[in-house]
């Protein structure tokens, strides 16, 4: 009986012994597949690291303007929202959409300058294109050309 009963305990013994294998087996499949994602995440980590860092960004602390810097695009799903609020408000010099370069749009609102050195003085106001362009007035636009006025 005593040898019956060792044999019992021994053959119990082995099925643990067995099932414990597996089960580490199995734990062992399952972290390397967790390595697996883990270093596919940490590649896409790594690829938005310039951004997330703000390596793509130069800003200035003096005029709390921040720039894109060269090499670097800008891509937007969904809307670009941009209001300086009511005309009403008077809030010059905020709330404008500026494309190009030497625009005066110190005394504008809401306003949209594309081309090159344009002034605008008013609110929600547009100068499409052109250079030289002078509106003096609240919604009125200017589409190309040269040297025009709107009042």
């Amino acid at each position: 009986r005593l040898a019956c009963a060792g044999l019992e305990e021994q053959s119990l013994l082995q099925a643990t012994t067995f099932k414990t294998q597996e089960s580490i087996l199995e734990l062992r499949m399952q972290n390397a597949k967790l390595l697996a994602a883990l270093t596919r995440l940490q590649a896409k980590v790594d690829e938005l690291a310039p951004c997330s860092d703000r390596e793509a960004l130069a800003c200035d602390e003096d005029s709390k303007v921040c720039s894109l810097k060269p090499g670097f695009s800008l891509q937007v799903h969904g809307n670009v929202l941009i209001s300086a609020g009511d005309c009403k408000e008077h809030k010059e010099g905020q709330g404008n959409l500026v494309i190009g370069e030497g625009h005066d749009f110190t005394r504008a609102q809401n306003g949209f300058f594309s081309g090159e050195s344009n002034t605008m003085i008013g609110c929600a106001s547009s100068i499409s294109g052109g250079k030289g362009h002078q509106v003096d007035a609240s919604f009125a636009s200017i589409n190309g050309g040269y040297m025009n006025k709107a009042t």
